[in-house]
């Protein structure tokens, strides 16, 4: 049977592991193509954008021109690109292999959006420069020609100087430190001539322009965007040449596992061609076997037939003996129990007795001291002695005490022939014997009867612990759920070894009450706990256990439609649970007096 399990995972782990080759040995998809091309296209085109956008920014900053309109439609490109990559992210991501592009990608789009950033910056303040810059050209001479009218001739020469270096500031390159057109513009600046006015505001803003434009170039040409988009070039080749090499391996695997299963499936073609011949030998020798095969089934069903009565001989000769065993351990129970009340109402009858005698002593002295104070002979000293007599008894001789003596000892007795009373009142309980065998039963007072019974077996060793529940009447055996909880209660005693505790609790829910048994004794080892159910199995040693004990109690409890729980821990103790319908469905009646015959006390 393993064999052929093992046979048939193999075929199916073959089945699966071709299948997956084939599937790995797809050629690459059209998509992936396409976003592969599309994807690299737009890099190298980005890259040489970007070349181009820079050349055209250098020549406008080293002139300090304006900025021409072919830039903005690179610029617009390099925007695209970027939002181009932006949206086919994801698409990239989900490539096989595309995992390890995510950051790849993203570097190149905030690269392109810092560059952008920069290029708009650029743009806007380079115009500003060189409108400032024409404006400087065109007005700059007629200016300086109006301060030489004037005759501001100083003035002049500080102008032309300040418009020549504010010229030579804006152009890439300059050596003009700005210190020196801030101290001409300085001087300048009290001349009250409009057109010079003009020309200094220009030079204001050039001096202020030209430092934020050569912040933006730096920023421009120290991007990170190629070498953000020649790594993201670099790793998708990559992904894309393994992909290509993944499917080649593939291809080849797929060959060569092709060629094994061919010469797995010849062999096994052999195999079953050589089983076939064997299969059909076999069969003709069980047709041959067949023709004698009724005389043996007869045989052997004689054999077993013979076993079986054999063994349920044994078995009610077990159970005979073991009723017997319990029957002789409980009456020598309830025999101690029963003795001990009666020896001493023996004792106090006895002591009762003495009293008696000495009243009847005194009750006799006391009619000879009223003869003498009656009738014609009289005699009053007699009579007074015998008084004395008498008060001598009751003060000294203690006759007082011995009447309250004989009133305690009576009390004491009434309370030995309760004891008695209650025993055989529980005993009659705990058999049901004048009731029907299913009726009305509170589960807290059979426990209790159960308990009384079971005294003799608890005392000086058990501490009780009582926790029942308000619980309503169940409709059961009662005789047979008393020889549960006494069959429980016993072997949770017996797991005892010196002293111990026996919690008993109660519960119930809408459809079911529930009685725990537990103990805090030597538990049961997890590997036994489910054989412990079994018939005839028992820890105890050779003579003091039939294993018949848990055996009945779970027939007693499913007869009712009820369940047995065991739980136990070696060292801690096992508790048993009885769960009992509040309605049971009993069996049978000739199932019922199987149960009802089985032993009474019968540990496990």
């Amino acid at each position: 049977m393993v064999r052929n399990i093992l046979a048939v995972l193999l075929a199916v782990a073959a089945v699966i592991m071709f299948g997956y080759l084939v599937f790995q040995s797809r050629p690459i998809g059209a998509d992936e193509q396409h976003t592969h091309n599309v994807l690299a296209t737009q890099i190298r085109s980005s890259i040489d954008d970007y070349r181009a956008l820079v050349e055209q920014y250098s020549s406008a900053r080293h002139s300090g021109r304006l900025i021409g309109p072919s830039s903005g439609i690179v610029l617009e490109r390099l925007n695209q690109s970027q939002r181009s990559a932006s949206a086919q992210q994801a698409s990239v991501s989900s490539l096989k292999g595309g995992r390890g592009l995510d950051k790849y990608v993203a570097g190149y789009i905030a690269s392109a959006d810092s560059l952008q950033q920069a290029s708009v910056e650029f743009v806007e303040h380079q115009n500003i420069l060189a409108n400032a810059m024409d404006s400087l050209r065109a007005d700059s001479a007629r200016a300086v020609q109006q301060l030489r009218n004037e005759g501001s001739v100083t003035a002049s020469q500080h102008a032309f100087i300040l418009v020549t270096g504010t010229l030579d500031y804006g152009r890439s390159n300059s050596q003009i430190s700005p210190e020196s057109l801030q101290s001409n513009l300085d001087k300048l600046s009290a001349v009250d001539q409009p057109q010079l006015q003009n020309l200094l505001r220009a030079v204001e803003v050039v001096l202020t322009e030209r430092p934020v434009v050569d912040a933006a170039w730096n920023q421009i040409v120290n991007s990170e965007f190629v070498d953000q988009a020649e790594a993201l070039w670099l790793k998708e080749k990559a992904r894309y040449n393994a992909r290509v090499s993944q499917v080649d391996r593939n291809r080849v695997m797929l060959s060569v596992y092709a060629a094994l299963m061919l010469a797995a499936l010849a062999f096994l073609t052999f195999r079953l061609l050589h089983s076939y011949r064997i299969l059909n030998s076999a069969n003709a020798e069980l047709e041959a076997l067949n023709e004698n095969l009724e005389d043996h089934v007869e045989a052997r069903t004689s054999e077993l037939s013979s076993a079986l009565s054999e063994l349920k001989e044994s078995q009610v000769q077990l159970v005979q003996a073991a009723k017997m065993s319990s029957l002789g351990q409980l009456v020598a129970g309830i025999s101690h129990e029963i003795n001990t009340p009666l020896l001493y109402l023996r004792s106090n009858a006895d002591l009762i007795q003495e009293r008696l005698d000495q009243l009847s002593e005194f009750l006799g002295g006391l009619r000879v001291t009223l003869d003498k104070a009656k009738g014609p002979n009289r005699d009053q000293q007699a009579f007074i002695g015998g008084l004395k007599t008498i008060d001598k008894q009751l003060q000294d001789d203690g006759l007082g005490d011995d009447v309250e003596d004989c009133r305690a000892l009576i009390n004491d007795s009434i309370e030995g022939l309760e004891q008695l009373s209650e025993m055989a009142l529980s005993l009659k309980d705990f058999s049901r014997l004048d009731r029907a065998p299913v009726a009305k039963y509170h589960v807290n007072d059979g426990l209790d009867r159960t308990l009384l019974i079971a005294k003799n077996a608890l005392k000086h060793k058990v501490r009780i612990i009582k926790q029942y529940g308000e619980v309503d009447e169940i409709t059961c055996s009662p005789s047979q759920i008393n020889q549960v909880f006494l069959n429980l209660i016993t072997n949770a005693a017996q797991a005892l070894e010196d002293q111990g505790d026996i919690a008993i609790s109660t519960t119930q829910d809408e459809h079911s009450v529930r009685v725990t048994i537990s103990d805090n004794g030597c538990g049961i080892p997890e590997e036994i706990v489910e054989k412990i159910r079994d018939p005839f199995f028992t820890t105890k040693q050779v003579g003091e256990g039939t294993g018949l004990g848990l055996a009945i109690v779970e027939k007693i409890i499913a007869s009712h439609g009820g369940q047995l729980q065991i739980e136990s821990e070696v060292g801690k103790g096992s508790a048993f649970t009885v769960v009992l319908p509040r309605r049971a469905q009993l069996q049978s009646a000739t199932e019922q007096d199987d149960v009802q015959e089985q032993p009474v006390a019968i540990a496990v």
